[in-house]
């Protein structure tokens, strides 16, 4: 979307290497924790053997339904099933909250909308590293004197607000 100029700048977690052709700004750290219906059974203890057998949601833009907690996984020798894949992470809590599935979900999205969506969360059940939540646009987008002035001005709300006080698990 963004080398198409469907959309001007992203804010989204960095995983991997950024290719060249995109400018970004890292904003802050996010760690990631599981996401579930208040009602849902594994409120009641998420094992590692329970969070394996459990149906997932992964939030994927591109569609594809294997992400990072995947690779965490596989270095254990384990797996998961993905069940459901959305494209952004408010459209996976809309559907946690109607279903059995469970996300690893951005901690801040959790503090701010769980209750929303009569969701709970846990810290997940294997060490799952944070990434940096970043500002990206194209290098030939940052020609346009908005779209400058909106990445800075992105980065300076972000380091003006005050982080998330509130810890809501279940």
């Amino acid at each position: 979307s963004l080398d198409k100029r469907a959309i001007d700048i992203a804010v989204s977690p960095i995983i991997g290497e950024m290719p060249v052709r995109f400018e970004y700004a890292p904003l802050y750290e996010e760690e990631f924790v599981i996401a579930m219906r208040a009602g849902n059974p594994l409120t009641r203890g998420l094992t590692l053997k329970r969070y394996c057998a459990a149906p997932h949601l992964l939030v994927s833009a591109s569609g594809d339904p294997q992400g990072f907690v995947d690779d965490v996984l596989a270095v254990r020798g384990l797996s998961r099933r993905v069940a459901f894949v959305a494209s952004s992470f408010m459209l996976a809590l809309a559907a946690i909250g109607e279903t059995d599935l469970i996300a690893a979900i951005p901690r801040r999205l959790a503090e701010e909308h769980c209750d929303r969506f009569g969701l709970v969360f846990v810290p997940p059940p294997l060490p799952i590293q944070t990434y940096p939540i970043c500002v990206i646009t194209t290098k030939a987008a940052m020609a346009d004197a908005g779209v400058a002035w909106l990445f800075g001005r992105l980065q300076q709300v972000v380091r003006e607000t005050p982080p998330c006080s509130a810890h809501r698990h279940s």
